[in-house]
């Protein structure tokens, strides 16, 4: 559980999920909230974003 619901808390989390499932490819399905959405974002390589 993190905190704050903001970028730097995004990214956290990110890192955190491509780290334990670092053999697979993640689709991580996201809504609308800004966070989600931030140029600010580091996304690992094992994951994809997509947007409903």
């Amino acid at each position: 559980m993190l905190p704050y619901c903001n970028t730097d808390s995004m990214n956290v989390f990110l890192e955190e999920l491509a780290k334990e499932y670092k053999e697979d490819k993640i689709l991580l399905v996201c809504d609308g909230a800004t966070w989600h959405k931030s140029k600010g974002l580091k996304i690992p390589e094992n994951i994809e974003i997509i947007h409903i």
